[in-house]
C-alpha cells in the first residue's frame, strides 16, 4: 500500500492561511502522521525465544505463536514452518499456532517465519520426542522373538505394563526393573531401551542375544543393574556406559565382546562388581579404573589383555576378589606394594610379572 503525501488546494490564500493554521496549531501531530504514514515498513520482530518441547512419539503440541512475534507497523502476520527431521517430527501451521507431531524418537530443530507480506522474521526450536514406555516394551517384545519366549504372560496385551511378565513399576506405572534373564530371548538389544528413564534394574543373561550393546543405554540415568552376561554379544564395549553415574552391577562377561576396555569405566564411582571375564578384550587394563573406590569384585580372566596391572589400582581399598588370570600378557607388577595390596584381598587369581 503506497501513501500520498502531496496537497494541492485552488484557492492560494485559502491555502496559505490554512498552512499557516497548521504551522502554529498542529505542527507535532502533521509530523507524526507524515512519520507514520510515509516512512519506509518496518519489518517484524521476534520476541522471546519459544521454548524447547518434548512429547512422545504419535502425539501433537500446539504452540501459540502470538507471544513470540510481533510488527511494530501494527500488520498482520502469516506464518510458516518447517522441519529440521520430518522423521521425527513434522510442524504445520493452524492460524496463529504452529502444531507439531511427533514421529519418531530423537531430535528436531522446527523453524518458524513470521512474515507482514514483505519482510519477516524467524525463530527456530528444537522438539524431543520420545517413545512410551508401552511402545519400548513393544518393541523389544518384536525384536527379541517375544512369541517364542519361555514365558511372555500379558506382553503386548492392553493391561497395565506392571501385569507383564517380569516388569514392574513404580507409582506413576514408569517401568523400573526388566527381569528377563534365561527367558529364551534372542537377536539384537534394541537401541530403544534407552527411552526407560526411570530403569534401575536390566537383568537379560542367560539368553541368545546378539550384536553389539547398543550405546543408547548409557542414557539410563537411573541404572543400578546392568547384567547381560552369558549371550553372544560382540563389538566394542560402549564408552557411553561411563555415564551409568548411579551404576552398581556391570556384568558383561560370557559373550563376545573385543577392542579395549573404555577408560570411561573408571567414572562410576558407584560401581561395586564389574565381570568382564570370558570375552576377547584386549590391549591393557585402562588406570582409571583404580578410581572405583566403591569397588569390591572386579573379574577380567579369559580375555587377551596386555602389560601390567596399573599402580593406580593399589587405591582400591575396598577391593576383596580380583581375577586376571589367563590372559597371555597380563600381569600384577612384582613389587612390595602390589604384594602386600594382593594379601589384603580375600581372594585374587593372576600372573605376576617376570
Amino acid at each position: 500500500m503506497s501513501v500520498d503525501c502531496r496537497h494541492r488546494d485552488t484557492h492560494p490564500r485559502r491555502a496559505r492561511g490554512a498552512l499557516r493554521l497548521a504551522l502554529s496549531a498542529f505542527v507535532p501531530i502533521a509530523l507524526a502522521a507524515w512519520v507514520v504514514g510515509c516512512g519506509d515498513p518496518r519489518p517484524p520482530v521476534a520476541v522471546g525465544s519459544i521454548p524447547e518441547l518434548t512429547l512422545d512419539v504419535g502425539s501433537t503440541e500446539s504452540v501459540d505463536l502470538a507471544g513470540y512475534f510481533s510488527d511494530p507497523d501494527g500488520d498482520g502476520l502469516n506464518y510458516r514452518a518447517s522441519s529440521s527431521n520430518a522423521e521425527v517430527a513434522t510442524a504445520a501451521i493452524s492460524g496463529d499456532a504452529v502444531e507439531v507431531t511427533g514421529v519418531g524418537s530423537g531430535t528436531a530443530e522446527i523453524t518458524v517465519t513470521a512474515s507482514d507480506g514483505s519482510e519477516s522474521a524467524s525463530q527456530d526450536f528444537t522438539v524431543s520426542v520420545r517413545l512410551t514406555e508401552r511402545r519400548v516394551l513393544e518393541i523389544l517384545y518384536e525384536e527379541l522373538d517375544g512369541d517364542d519366549w519361555i514365558d511372555n504372560t500379558n506382553w503386548n496385551t492392553d493391561k497395565p505394563l506392571g501385569e507383564w511378565h517380569r516388569v514392574s513399576t513404580d507409582a506413576d506405572g514408569r517401568v523400573v526393573t526388566l527381569v528377563l534373564w534365561e527367558n529364551s530371548l534372542s537377536g539384537e538389544i534394541p537401541p530403544e531401551l534407552g527411552n526407560l528413564s526411570s530403569l534401575e534394574t536390566l537383568y537379560l543373561h542367560g539368553n541368545s542375544l546378539s550384536g553389539e550393546i547398543p550405546p543408547e543405554l548409557g542414557k539410563l540415568s537411573n541404572l543400578r543393574r546392568l547384567v547381560l552376561y552369558n549371550n553372544s554379544l560382540s563389538g566394542d564395549i560402549p564408552s557411553e556406559l561411563g555415564d551409568l553415574s548411579n551404576l552398581e552391577y556391570l556384568y558383561l562377561g560370557g559373550n563376545s565382546l573385543s577392542g579395549d576396555i573404555p577408560s570411561e569405566l573408571g567414572d562410576l564411582s558407584n560401581l561395586e562388581y564389574l565381570s568382564l571375564s570370558n570375552n576377547s578384550l584386549t590391549g591393557a587394563v585402562p588406570s582409571e579404573l583404580g578410581d572405583l573406590s566403591n569397588l569390591e569384585l572386579l573379574y577380567l580372566h579369559d580375555n587377551s589383555l596386555t602389560g601390567e596391572i596399573p599402580a593406580r589400582f593399589l587405591n582400591l581399598s575396598s577391593l576383596e576378589e580380583f581375577y586376571w588370570h589367563d590372559n597371555g600378557g597380563l600381569c600384577a607388577p612384582d613389587t612390595n606394594e602390589f604384594d602386600s595390596w594382593l594379601g589384603g584381598l580375600w581372594s585374587w587369581r593372576g600372573a605376576i610379572c617376570d
